[in-house]
């Protein structure tokens, strides 16, 4: 059966099942797809879409918000003992690798 996870069952045609794919949101969004839908899209994927609706995810929303401004990211990174230790560590990694792509 392949990847349960991914919303297009096969890579042939690929564009056409994009465009349907599309179609198939769309109308899940405009909440006109209760039959419509059903068999014609993985059912992880519809109980993923359904989930984020219930929670009030924003469908047109390009971008997720911050959870924590920089500020607050920064006071909690300096109380993290895991932070403190571990960034020297990454830092001499990062700058070893810099260079190499």
């Amino acid at each position: 059966m392949g990847n349960p996870y991914i919303s297009i069952f096969s890579t042939h045609n690929l564009p056409d099942k994009k465009r349907d794919l599309e179609t198939l949101w769309e109308m899940f969004v405009e909440r006109s797809w209760e039959d419509k839908i059903s068999g014609k899209i993985r059912k992880n994927v519809l109980d993923s879409w359904s989930r984020c609706q219930e929670t009030g995810v924003d469908p047109m929303q390009l971008q997720t918000k911050a959870a924590l401004t920089e500020y607050e990211l920064n006071h909690l990174l300096k109380g993290s003992e895991l932070y403190q230790i571990a960034k020297p560590i990454i830092d001499n990694l990062f700058y070893k690798l810099k260079g190499t792509r």
